[in-house]
């Protein structure tokens, strides 16, 4: 007998070519005797004018993926679809691609924030955390009024200097001029 692949209609794989009877059932040998067979599952199409006379082509369902799969390796006329399973991110990890009928999940690590930066938006299982720069004072200008975290950012404030002017010489630029005067405290 000579098997033969061929395409055939319907989403169904190529199993094999097999002997059939007068009648059209599939013969199965035990080696012993012949006998027939019940075939599940597999559905028999009228052989093709190219196949061996006394012989069908029997076809099985293409492999369907669930939805905790994706399809790795596409069906054809002659292969079955190959589905593999999901992958769930790891820890310190997101989502930075949903998967597909025929991709699986990318997943990406989670951005660590620089020694110059804070947190400004968490990581969750599909977004990465967000980093920005720390402010930085001018500290001949400005005094650190609160101290920078893991997630809040460093608050400057401007210096307030108080000049009393008791000669001819000026004050800082700066600084507020106060003409002092011991009158005042009288």
């Amino acid at each position: 007998m000579m098997s033969q692949q061929q395409a055939v209609p319907g989403g169904f794989a190529l199993v094999a070519t097999v002997p059939v009877d007068t009648q059209g059932s599939i013969i199965v040998s035990d080696g012993a005797t012949n006998g027939f067979v019940t075939v599940d599952a597999l559905k028999v199409v009228n052989a093709d004018p190219t196949v061996v006379a006394g012989t069908k082509v029997i076809c099985a369902n293409h492999t369907s993926c669930n939805e905790s799969q994706f399809e790795s390796q596409p069906a054809t006329n002659m292969t079955d679809r190959v589905c593999s399973p999901i992958t769930a991110c790891p820890p310190d990890t997101f989502e930075s691609a949903e998967p597909t009928a025929s991709a699986d999940r990318g997943c990406s690590p989670v951005t660590d924030c620089a020694t110059d930066e804070y947190q400004t938006a968490a990581p969750t299982s599909t977004s990465d955390r967000g980093c920005s720069p720390l402010t930085v004072c001018d500290f001949s200008l400005q005094f650190q009024k609160a101290a920078p975290d893991f997630e809040t950012d460093r608050v400057c404030q401007n210096n307030t200097v108080w000049c009393v002017r008791v000669s001819a010489a000026a004050c800082h630029p700066n600084a507020y001029h106060l003409h002092w005067s011991p009158l005042a405290y009288l």
